[in-house]
């Protein structure tokens, strides 16, 4: 199926106050604006660049249909990812627009500074925005350029490194209530991670 706006929130008007939907609505806007002249650096299947929304758009759907998360203010936070350090959108705008805490999020998902980042995220984040995190991470193995051995297996590398302490960090801090279905999702992050092996050794041999 094609992802559009319509789909999108089709999948949260089940479960959120139509309030909270428009506010999701908003920052899906806000975020496509944003992002309006980016591109990955993935191609499409006439090998066109795709276009940088779709990365936030995915990411916010791995979050809502995978990590089984339906908090508006988490959702926007997905969408609005790397808006701070990407583009032309101000942490006064998402305060103004989306509130305190969808900003603090997006401020803690920016890496702003670059140095030190998975030590901030460690130290001073909610697992609510590791859990984000671990969907845009998600996200870019599946999107990974598979004939560059050579950049697969730095993501491959990075990503123990960087999100092993990540998941026991947030599996200690996560309610009860919602540690089944962070298990399912753990389970399919490393599932991904780990289908990338043949690529890693292949490369060291």
């Amino acid at each position: 199926m094609t992802e559009n706006r319509i789909s999108f929130l089709a999948r949260l008007t089940p479960f959120l106050a139509p309030s909270e939907v428009r506010r999701v609505e908003l920052a899906y806007i806000l975020a496509k604006e944003a992002h309006n002249k980016d591109v990955r650096k993935e191609v499409d299947e006439l090998g066109a660049p795709i276009r940088y929304f779709e990365h936030a758009r995915h990411v916010a759907i791995i979050l809502i249909d995978e990590a089984g998360c339906m908090n508006a203010d988490e959702i926007c936070a997905a969408l609005l990812h790397d808006t701070l350090e990407d583009t032309h959108l101000s942490a006064e705008i998402i305060e103004q627009f989306l509130g305190s805490r969808v900003c603090r999020m997006v401020l803690q998902l920016s890496k702003l500074p670059k140095e030190g980042y998975y030590e901030r995220l460690l130290a001073r984040s909610s697992w609510q925005v590791m859990r984000i995190k671990m969907c845009d991470r998600l996200h870019n193995l599946r999107t990974l350029p598979l004939d560059d051995s050579a950049f697969v297996t730095k993501q491959f590398s990075e990503t123990r490194r960087e999100f092993t302490p990540l998941f026991e960090r947030c599996s200690r801090l996560i309610p009860e209530s919602c540690r089944p279905t962070f298990d399912a999702f753990t389970k399919i992050f490393w599932g991904q991670n780990d289908s990338l092996t043949p690529i890693v050794a292949q490369h060291a041999a």
